[in-house]
């Protein structure tokens, strides 16, 4: 085990006491990674990675073997940019000029890394562009004006197919802590790893200098391995720790790097965790610890990758715990396993099933060498709550009214002013929303309260011409409020009755009972009505209307 940091910035003390030290200065707060890619095919993987350092400008060369016989499964160029989006970064991969800029942006992994401002990675997607019988990549960034925002460090990452390899899982992830004095990271794989064949751990940083003493000590499961920093036979310049290797058939190689050991030594940020993990196992603690040196140039963990093999069959099926589901709520249930068929309990053979009814669900797997037992899970549904307030509501002034839901035993409710109950009495305009809620299921509604005078009102017209020309054709209110029932009666001078109705919005076009025009002249009316608002006894108006053709 390398312990010595002689080539980095903490001379005189050891290893140990350097890294207690700094956890007992910054506390570190252990995170899950971000997944970047992951995958599992027959083949393997070859990655390269050039850095940068602190220019803006530069080139490097990605020694990438692929055997022959391989097609290229997947072809990514990962950059990752310093300070933000400033501005679209031309970068040239054997002469063949790329586009870095807001549209290869992974924003979903964008890091605030002080003193560097946003720290984003941004993907290229070359699968289709690259050729497998390619095995030297050169990369060149232009000059640019730029002298600080700029894309810093490339990442080439090429998984290949090919039939009578192995089978090789990958996991790439992002270091959501950059830059941070103690990062420390639990790094959950796909699938348990086979330590065999090997477990390639590779870290992608920035701005390793030896020369500016900046460096970073590294531990995985607690065990330290060592500092890295500086330049590496990858890099032109004198920046930039390399991660080039190749995995296939269970064989982890370092390209154009020194030997591949548990010693993390000055540019060699590769190691096999064959000893550091236990087999079968489906994660492992990293932890980067920062130099204290004061330097500008700290570097930036960018990315991890973990390559391995894993024994399919040693992973059980489990379709996860039995779920109570919300109403309207979806769950998939997965079982993907390589080379496998899969029955499930309603005879269809997808390796998913989409659950949106409560029931009893149940897999059988088939494979070529795995003999697995059938898994179930119970999914229950919880009833839909009812978070109906029904329409809009218009009160009279000083009237109260009580809005409501139904109530479900056990279910809580809360309105949107903190009150709570599954009802409440109201006398204010505004909009009222209740939210019913049982575990974690939810369900809102809202209902709006206008308030409204409410006083009588009444208006009839004195006069109009129904003589065909369809204006002013009829009698009828020309306003009406505040009443709830009401009758209307229209005589002649001698008493008799022609009209009569008890609908609000009545009409007498000037017909007798038997439908002939009534003379010119006037006419008297009587209506009768009860009030909205009141005692409730019935009143009554009078009034005359004359007719005119």
């Amino acid at each position: 085990m390398h312990t010595s940091p002689s080539q980095g910035c903490c001379k005189g003390f050891s290893l140990p006491y350097v890294l207690g030290a700094l956890l007992l200065l910054v506390p570190a707060l252990l995170r899950a990674q971000l997944p970047v890619w992951t995958d599992n095919y027959h083949g393997g993987v070859v990655v390269g990675n050039f850095s940068l350092g602190t220019t803006n400008f530069g080139g490097g060369v990605f020694d990438m073997p692929i055997p022959p016989g391989s097609t290229i499964r997947k072809a990514t160029l990962y950059g990752i940019e310093v300070g933000g989006n400033v501005q679209p970064t031309i970068v040239k991969l054997n002469g063949i000029e790329y586009l870095f800029g807001p549209t290869t942006t992974e924003s979903a992994f964008n890091y605030v890394a002080p003193p560097y401002g946003t720290v984003v990675l941004h993907q290229l997607d070359l699968t289709t562009v690259l050729d497998p019988a390619v095995v030297g990549y050169t990369i060149v960034v232009p000059p640019t004006e730029a002298l600080f925002n700029h894309f810093v460090d490339f990442t080439l990452v090429i998984a290949y197919e090919r039939a009578t390899d192995g089978e090789v899982w990958t996991d790439l992830f992002w270091c959501d802590q950059n830059s941070m004095p103690v990062e420390q990271y639990t790094v959950t794989t796909t699938a348990p790893m086979q330590i065999a064949g090997g477990v390639a751990f590779a870290t992608m940083a920035s701005y390793c200098n030896i020369g500016l003493q900046d460096c970073e000590y590294m531990s995985v499961n607690g065990t330290a391995l060592g500092s890295f920093g500086g330049n590496d036979e990858n890099a032109v310049s004198s920046f930039g720790a390399s991660a080039s290797f190749k995995f296939s058939n269970e064989e982890f190689t370092g390209l154009s790097d020194d030997n591949i050991d548990q010693a993390i030594n000055g540019p060699d940020v590769l190691t096999n965790l064959a000893t550091l993990v236990a087999d079968g196992a489906t994660s492992f603690q990293v932890t980067y610890t920062h130099c204290p040196s004061g330097s500008p140039d700290d570097n930036l963990m960018n990315l991890m990758f973990v390559a391995y093999a894993s024994d399919v069959c040693a992973q059980d099926l489990d379709l996860g715990p039995d779920s109570v589901l919300c109403a309207g709520e979806t769950l998939v249930l997965d079982a993907t396993r390589p080379d496998a068929s899969y029955t499930w309990q309603d005879g269809s053979t997808a390796p998913t099933y989409t659950v949106s009814a409560p029931g009893t669900y149940s897999v059988q797997l088939g494979h070529p060498s795995c003999n697995w037992e059938p898994d179930t899970v119970v999914v229950d549904y919880r009833p839909e709550l009812d978070a109906e307030l029904g329409p809009d509501i218009v009160l009279c002034e000083g009237d109260r009214t009580m809005i409501h839901v139904q109530a479900l035993n056990g279910a809580k409710y809360i309105w949107e002013d903190g009150e709570v109950g599954p009802a409440r009495e109201v006398d204010e305009a505004g909009t009222y929303t209740i939210t019913a809620s049982l575990g974690r299921c939810a369900y809102t509604d809202s209902i709006t309260i206008s308030v409204d005078s409410c006083l009588f009102a009444l208006e009839m017209p004195n006069i109009f011409t129904p003589n065909g020309d369809a204006s002013n054709a009829f009698f009828a209110p020309l306003a009406i409020k505040g009443i709830g029932s009401m009758s209307i009666s229209i005589f002649n001078r001698w008493g008799q009755e022609l009209f009569t109705s008890t609908q609000p919005n009545f009409r007498w076009y000037g017909k007798s009972p038997s439908g002939n025009d009534v003379p010119d002249g006037v006419y008297f009316w009587v209506l009768t009505y009860v009030a909205d608002r009141g005692t409730g006894e019935e009143e009554s108006l009078t009034g005359t209307v004359t007719i005119t053709r």
